[in-house]
């Protein structure tokens, strides 16, 4: 555990948010860095869609997040298992950016809650998108660039879902 490389708050969130640690293409994180980054990522969808689940009055939107809270839990034991192959812990909850958007979200009015939860998770899946395509060709870590190839087609799925239900809801 002594030999567990700790990732603080100060490191995840220089780290998290481009900081100077080693990236390619477009800042966008690669191996390891791409792997604390999904982490904290995954862990907002999971709390958004959460509060997505008791905040939304529309029944699609419900069934969309009560989707997504399954789908990024089932991810994030991946993702915990990654991190234990790759000796990496992160603490979580403490980056900045993802935490203004929580709370954006438990302030937003019952009638914005939904366009400002799809508007958040549609943003993370772009992104999100773009460093799982990046990691797929550009990482080197095999165990890592499997696994964002593998996953890529779940958040191509999630993204085009919330697009669609985004339109629905502006309605």
């Amino acid at each position: 555990m002594h030999r567990m490389l700790m990732v603080g708050a100060l490191v995840l969130a220089f780290t998290a948010l481009g900081g100077a640690a080693p990236q390619q293409k477009d800042n966008m994180p690669l191996d390891k860095e791409f792997l604390i980054k999904t982490i904290t990522c995954n862990q907002f969808e999971i709390k958004a869609s959460e509060m997505a689940e008791t905040r939304s009055s529309n029944v699609k939107v419900k069934s969309f997040a009560h989707q997504l809270v399954k789908d990024h839990k089932a991810l994030e034991t991946r993702l915990n298992d990654l991190a234990k192959d790759q000796k990496v812990a992160v603490l979580a909850g403490t980056e900045k950016e993802l935490k203004t958007q929580l709370d954006r979200l438990s302030s937003a009015s019952a009638d914005s809650f939904d366009r400002e939860y799809l508007k958040a998770i549609i943003e993370d899946h772009e992104k999100g998108v773009q460093m799982f395509e990046n990691q797929g060709k550009r990482g080197t870590d095999n165990a890592l660039k499997t696994f964002a190839t593998n996953t890529l087609p779940t958040l191509q799925t999630h993204l085009m879902e919330a697009k669609k239900l985004s339109v629905e809801v502006s309605k």
